[in-house]
């Protein structure tokens, strides 16, 4: 089954799937001339001539050019903008890379200890932007326990004692200071 592709106004690469019930009813010129916001010339061709990468559909180009609202009689009718893929893998990258510390976070809380271990696989992470081949990546591996272990405090008991304030100590208080403010007077 064909597909249509055209420029968006934003410029880039629409592709519209026709669905087998419409292509029962209609043409695939008649879904085109339909589907095409009007206006905009569009090329008719087969899904194998796309890029295989879909993750980088935001980087396909056309040359509107070539849009000539008939079939595809050029296999390279889109291609790939290598600065906005290399931005789009960027981007991909850095977002799993946070998504990974951000699972760890949980070892940084303050009243745990993080283990060396942790340490260093986190702070591998937040360097994988600084790779020589970024973004391809190799990414770190954490071997380890993501804890330090407890270390069990000696406990002395010490018993305090406290005296409640009686109204007897209170006023002595009051009255020691008074007498202490009028001597230092």
């Amino acid at each position: 089954m064909n597909v249509i592709i055209y420029k968006t106004d934003e410029g880039n690469v629409a592709v519209l799937t026709p669905t087998n019930s419409s292509l029962r009813e209609n043409t695939i010129h008649q879904i085109a001339q339909k589907d095409v916001p009007t206006g905009k010339p569009y090329k008719i061709i087969q899904p194998q001539d796309l890029p295989k990468d879909n993750s980088l559909f935001e980087a396909w180009e056309v040359d509107e050019t070539k849009l000539t609202n008939d079939l595809n009689d050029d296999v390279n009718l889109i291609t790939i903008n290598v600065d906005k893929a290399s931005k789009i893998k960027q981007a991909s990258v850095r977002e799993k890379r946070n998504n990974i510390l951000s699972e760890t976070d949980w070892t940084a809380s303050s009243d745990l200890k993080m283990s060396d271990e942790m340490k260093a696989y986190r702070q591998a992470l937040r360097d994988v932007p600084a790779q020589e081949n970024f973004p391809d990546v190799t990414w770190p591996e954490f071997i380890g326990e993501p804890l330090a272990p407890v270390e069990e405090e000696a406990e002395e008991e010490t018993e305090e004692t406290t005296e409640e304030p009686t109204e007897e100590t209170t006023e002595k208080t009051t009255e020691e200071t008074t007498a202490e403010t009028k001597e230092s007077e």
